[in-house]
């Protein structure tokens, strides 16, 4: 146990070192450090007229949502054998030592606990936001910050749990994944019914994201019902849930202490395959390993059989993605721009009811997708296709090439928001003029990441430092996009107010021009990045 001790304070004292002596990473953690004091600052100051609170119910999903978005990621993870609970540091230094295999992987987890634990400093900030604008006491909005530290505690526990049921029965573990997955399909699945019985408005919104039958969910609705309890002053569901909570955290701890773990082997494959896939990340090398992960590709048709030149390339990749899934071009990302969609449609619905301001909706669900659309631009088979040797042979103009290379990714956005506007039009109505607007729009700005990341790979260089890269990718990406806003507001505001039902396409009109303009130009510029392999 002391070499393990040991271990943790020299983790401390050299993560402490190494965020010195990397500026770029100690700049982050101080704009961290810098928005989450800001943001207290600004909570106590802030002045919240009492009519402009928000409905206590908003809480209560939000507070359901976040307990999801924190559990569902780990206790997955918990199935893969404890794919990130140790380092390849850790295999070299703790599983060669005389340590029992069950403190071994209590540290293990507690590392994981302790890195989850940042979230709750991180929402405690927020918190005294939340007394203004929900009117909570103080000591009410400690006990869902104590909330969110439960429900890391618990579920790093039920982890212990599946990985004790899981170790080296892979049928068991496909079944407990499945009920993991039904957790959040029934939630989504209560909610939903609940709105499409009753209607679909605000209000029962509201109630829906509050049904009692969302509590009765394992481990995420106990956790809810026992801290909602105590703030609702309702002893008996608060007695309910702890009990459940109590007796489910002493069967796991019974289970786990009187099992035999033999996991050395899988932890061991699997710490080197997350050490490749961190070292992947941190060069900028995109494998396919990475682009599919470890599951099985059903080969199904073979060969390209199309496409000359450069226009082999985009076939290629058609090839490859269909083998990856049936539908290519739908995945989780266009599920997420759905769910988006709907629910920001359907929030501000009641509030913009007519059919002339529902412009007004399309505007907001455009912005909101077009921000989320960055943090899913950043890989594609494009990143992937430079760092093969294959694009620099074939003899074709270069700028054929690029584009044909990132033509997939091209077109992605613009499929994605085709489903997700034509979902929100047929949700809430309004111009389809708009609904159309925003799905090119939407699209226009996939071209805009995917040029800016090629800018940044001409300036950086491909294998140029990944700090570097990054902060010219997001200075680059902004500089672009402010001349089509600008024009694009330019343009609304000299609009006449007969036209100001199509706000979402008039402001969307110079926007999308000038997103594929200046794309097709960037395009035209970078195409040396062909030119040499090195």
């Amino acid at each position: 146990m002391q070499s393990i001790l040991f271990l943790l304070r020299k983790n401390i004292k050299n993560g402490i070192i190494d965020t010195f002596r990397h500026p770029l990473k100690l700049i982050v953690y101080g704009l961290i450090a810098a928005s989450l004091v800001f943001a207290v600052i600004r909570s106590f100051t802030m002045e919240v007229d009492v009519t402009e609170r928000l409905d206590s119910r908003i809480l209560s999903g939000a507070f359901l949502t976040l307990l999801y978005f924190i559990s569902i990621p780990i206790m997955l993870k918990g199935l893969s054998t404890g794919s990130t609970f140790f380092t390849m540091g850790d295999v070299n230094n703790i599983f060669a030592a005389p340590i029992s295999p069950k403190k071994i992987l209590v540290y293990g987890i507690g590392k994981q606990l302790a890195t989850s634990l940042f979230l709750v400093v991180c929402f405690s900030a927020y918190g005294s936001m939340a007394l203004k604008m929900f009117d909570l006491s103080a000591q009410n909005a400690l006990l869902l910050v104590a909330g969110i530290a439960l429900m890391l505690l618990i579920v790093q526990i039920i982890t212990l749990l599946f990985f004790c049921i899981c170790s080296a029965r892979p049928v068991i573990s496909r079944y407990l994944k499945l009920f993991i997955y039904f957790l959040a399909v029934y939630a989504l699945a209560a909610t939903i019914s609940f709105m499409f019985i009753n209607g679909l408005t605000l209000e029962n919104l509201y109630t829906a994201i509050t049904q009692p039958y969302l509590q009765y969910v394992p481990f995420i609705g106990w956790v809810h019902g026992f801290i909602f309890g105590i703030i609702e002053s309702n002893a008996l569901q608060t007695g309910i849930y702890a009990g459940l909570l109590l007796i489910s955290v002493i069967i796991s701890v019974l289970i786990f202490v009187r099992t035999k773990l033999d996991y050395y082997e899988d932890v061991l494959q699997n710490a080197e395959s997350y050490y490749e896939f961190r070292e992947n990340i941190r060069t900028g090398t995109v494998s396919d390993r990475m682009m599919i992960g470890s599951r099985k590709i059903a080969l199904r048709r073979q060969g390209i059989r199309k496409g000359s030149g450069a226009t082999t390339i985009f076939y290629k990749h058609l090839r490859e993605g269909s083998r990856r899934s049936r539908f290519m071009f739908f995945n989780i990302n266009t599920i997420v721009l759905i769910a988006v969609a709907a629910v920001i449609g359907l929030g501000m619905k009641s509030f913009f009811s007519a059919y002339q301001q529902k412009t007004i909706i399309y505007i907001a669900v455009a912005v909101i997708c077009a921000y989320i659309q960055f943090f899913f631009s950043a890989a594609g088979d494009w990143v992937k296709e430079l760092n093969k040797p294959y694009i620099f042979l074939i003899p074709d103009s270069p700028v054929k090439k690029l584009i044909m290379a990132g033509a997939t990714s091209i077109i992605k956005p613009f499929t994605d928001g085709a489903v997700a506007f034509a979902f929100l039009w047929l949700l809430i109505g309004g111009n389809f003029l708009d609904a159309l607007s925003c799905m090119v729009v939407y699209g226009s700005f996939g071209c805009i990441y995917i040029s800016s990341n090629i800018l940044a790979q001409r300036i950086v260089g491909i294998s140029g430092n990944r700090g570097v890269f990054i902060t010219f990718y997001m200075g680059i990406m902004v500089l672009l996009m402010i001349p089509g806003i600008v024009a694009g507001i330019l343009l609304l505001s000299v609009t006449s107010g007969e036209l100001m039902y199509l706000a979402a396409t008039v402001l969307s009109l110079p926007v999308t021009v000038w997103n594929l303009f200046i794309s097709f130009m960037i395009f035209l510029m970078c195409k040396n990045l062909l030119n040499n392999i090195e």
